[in-house]
């Protein structure tokens, strides 16, 4: 008898960039910043300004930690924002 070994579920997101639809697969453990990654790469996203670029949730208002997980912060297949963070604000 074997014993085998399972491979982790790949789930998939949708990333929305500048109105661009594109899925991604990733395992549940995986991080944010890894498929960050991975999208920046995938729609030619370079030179200084691509830190700034950071994935956010569906309501694209919250910015997903780069250092979380995927299981942690993301529903599976929902659809997350590729977007440059907006300028702080200050007090006037």
């Amino acid at each position: 008898m074997t014993t085998q070994t399972l491979a982790p579920p790949k789930l998939q997101v949708t990333v929305n960039y500048n109105g661009t639809l594109q899925s991604f697969d990733y395992v549940p453990n995986q991080s944010v910043n890894s498929v960050r990654q991975h999208a920046l790469n995938f729609f030619g996203i370079k030179g200084d300004g691509r830190e700034q670029v950071r994935l956010f949730a569906p309501d694209n208002q919250t910015e997903l930690p780069d250092d979380a997980s995927m299981k942690d912060k993301v529903v599976p297949g929902s659809t997350l924002i590729l977007r440059p963070r907006t300028a702080g604000g200050g007090t006037a």
